[in-house]
């Protein structure tokens, strides 16, 4: 009951670090699956992003198509970096397949360009 009611909170941080811990908690938090699957339209970027690897680790949400929006729309290289080490998580630990191109991410530094070279060998 206090995850579930965490996820409802306004504050970004808090739901963040929530959908972190239904991360860990994976198939014991299925039943928060509907509340989660809420935040995938939440305005935050990094909420999004730990929803759709939740929902992904349950099996319940395709992690592609959010991920890869918001890799176009952030304009905010550090969110970027975080999604891509989700993506790795996700293809090399789950077999998610991801398809991504360098023009596919919007905002880039040194460290996104790492991992688009590791994600593309």
């Amino acid at each position: 009951p206090k995850l579930q009611e965490a996820l409802k909170f306004s504050e970004p941080g808090a739901v963040y670090w929530s959908l972190l811990a239904c991360c860990s908690f994976a198939s014991e938090a299925d039943s928060l699956k509907d509340d989660v699957r809420e935040q995938l339209e939440n305005h935050d970027e990094l909420v999004r992003m730990q929803a759709a690897v939740f929902l992904a680790i349950l099996n319940a949400e395709q992690p592609q198509p959010h991920l890869m929006k918001i890799l176009k729309e952030t304009e905010d290289p550090i969110i970027n970096l975080n999604v891509l080490n989700n993506v790795v998580y996700l293809r090399d630990t789950l077999g998610y397949e991801f398809t991504i191109k360098s023009e596919d991410v919007t905002a880039q530094n040194g460290e996104v360009k790492r991992r688009l070279e590791y994600l593309t060998k």
